[in-house]
């Protein structure tokens, strides 16, 4: 605390009160809690170095299975959506050739363009399901509790630097790729949170408005493998799920979850509600409804 978290949170406090500008303390807050997850996760990582000693064997069978289940679940849920995208990027490589355009990539780059966006998909959920899985194996201790949150957390970072700043790029490679011409005018969804951020300034109310939805949402969703962790595990305590239930419970949860994102940026889009807000909304309601879940099942627990 005294040498790491303090100075960290000290830092923040005195770039965002010396920020002369909405802009400027916007970008303070956005490095400062950067700053604060990496310091966060390297004295986990640290603390897990040192106090695995202690750790009984069944809690490291337990972590380990945790983790296989959920890098196994991860992959089944991503490599359908990213095979699915297969033939509507052929058809749209080949309808650009009819129509003169002289496309400068195969149909095999133009689907390693589309990876970035497809994995941040199957990541929340395969966090979700490996929690809720590896738990029904009786090994639910506070300290794999704990080193599965820590797994989501460093899963949220990865997802912020590929939402952010990775399937940006990657985007406007494959709309660069896919016309063939070597630059393009970058659409809200090409632009990286930094670009995101500093074309407020040039944008109108409407436009102001559909970039604030923009760069709140890719916030929330980088935040998905934390709140999904949490569901998987409370979904875990107390009665012990089976595996189908558990499965169907986390896709019903998710399908739910992408409605909700889709709904609030409608809500957003057309002014009913904030950007911000609209944003966040899934993320509300998946905590709530983790909140709902977890409080039976944690007095369940207690009592046992």
């Amino acid at each position: 605390m005294a040498r790491l978290i303090d100075p960290v949170l000290a830092d923040l406090q005195v770039e965002y009160a010396s920020a002369i500008s909405t802009k400027r303390r916007w970008l303070a807050l956005l490095t400062g809690y950067v700053a604060f997850a990496k310091v966060s996760l390297w004295c986990g990582l640290l603390g897990l170095r040192e106090a695995r000693r202690s750790w009984s064997e069944e809690d490291r069978q337990g972590l380990l299975h945790t983790l296989w289940l959920t890098a196994c679940a991860i992959v089944i849920v991503s490599v359908p959506l990213w095979l699915f995208e297969w033939p509507s990027t052929r058809d749209l490589l080949e309808s650009m050739r009819d129509r003169g355009f002289a496309p400068n990539a195969s149909l095999q780059r133009l689907m390693i363009y589309l990876l970035p966006a497809v994995l941040p998909l199957g990541v929340p959920v395969g966090v979700a399901i490996g929690a809720a899985l590896g738990a029904r194996r009786g090994v639910l201790s506070n300290r794999v509790i704990a080193a599965v949150m820590l797994f989501a957390l460093a899963m949220s970072a990865g997802s912020l630097i590929t939402i952010g700043w990775v399937t940006p790029n990657s985007n406007q490679a494959y709309r660069e790729a896919i016309i063939g011409v070597r630059w393009l005018n970058k659409g809200d969804r090409e632009m990286t949170l930094i670009e995101l951020r500093r074309s407020l300034a040039m944008k109108d109310q409407e436009g102001a408005r559909r970039v604030l939805l923009e760069f709140h949402q890719r916030l929330s969703f980088a935040l998905a493998p934390m709140t999904f962790a949490a569901f998987g595990l409370m979904l875990a305590i107390g009665r012990r799920p089976s595996v189908m239930s558990a499965v169907g419970v986390v896709c019903v949860v998710a399908f739910g979850y992408y409605i909700v994102m889709w709904f609030g940026r409608g809500l957003g889009k057309d002014a009913v509600l904030p950007p911000q807000l609209g944003a966040w909304l899934p993320q509300i309601a998946l905590i709530l409804t983790t909140i709902l879940v977890g409080v039976p099942r944690t007095f369940i627990r207690t009592r046992a």
